[in-house]
């Protein structure tokens, strides 16, 4: 039996990633792929408490956040992403290790720093050596970036939303932005990262996603 693929949705809050993992499953299912939906922050105990500092319901300092969501992934691997992979299922996964960088860091990708170093220090290389476990367990197949701009991505969620979450304002949406592809672009071919313009029609955006992911399967 080969095994499932891992992939994974990025994009900033708003950009739609959520929507088109569900057209994605949807399109997959009825095609007679085997697939199913995750997310991250998981389930487990530690993805509970990370979504709820996440969502501002309880306070906790940037590098705590940081830790949880890198356990909380290690969890999620082990007892979810695994075990369905190697049945043959395809994960379709509402954010990944990326974002982490992306969200608890403001320095670009760069591998993770051997002990004693000074980058050890910087904010990028705590949360690197946090997932150091993590890509050593599993790196996604394909990494699928829903790309939009801050500005309209903050126009969507003030649209859908009574209330914003704690990384849900326009400057700290500029800024990860540029995280993401910075990072993107630093990681050069050790890993498959697709980035879509997601500005367009909902059905446009799709068939783009469509086009990267077939070739997996067909």
């Amino acid at each position: 039996m080969d095994r499932g693929k891992l992939i994974v949705f990025e994009g900033l809050d708003g950009s739609g990633k959520t929507t088109h993992l569900i057209n994605l499953r949807r399109r997959m299912v009825s095609l007679g792929i085997r697939c199913v939906e995750a997310r991250e922050p998981s389930d487990s105990p530690v993805g509970l408490i990370a979504r709820s500092a996440g969502k501002g319901k309880i306070s906790l300092e940037n590098e705590t956040m940081a830790l949880l969501y890198a356990a909380d992934r290690i969890e999620h691997i082990v007892k979810d992403l695994l075990p369905a992979l190697e049945k043959g299922i395809t994960v379709l996964c509402d954010r990944y290790y990326h974002s982490n960088f992306a969200y608890q860091s403001d320095a670009p990708y760069s591998e993770p720093p051997c002990s004693g170093s000074a980058r050890e220090s910087t904010p990028l290389a705590r949360v690197l050596n946090y997932n150091e476990v993590a890509m050593g367990l599993l790196r996604p197949d394909m990494t699928v970036f829903l790309d939009v701009p801050p500005e309209e991505c903050m126009k969507r969620l003030s649209e859908d939303r009574a209330e914003t979450e704690k990384y849900e304002n326009l400057e700290k949406l500029k800024s990860v932005r540029e995280n993401f592809l910075r990072n993107f672009e630093a990681m050069g071919d050790r890993e498959r990262i697709v980035v879509i313009d997601a500005s367009g029609s909902e059905a446009n955006i799709f068939e783009k996603i469509w086009m990267k992911v077939m070739g997996f399967y067909f």
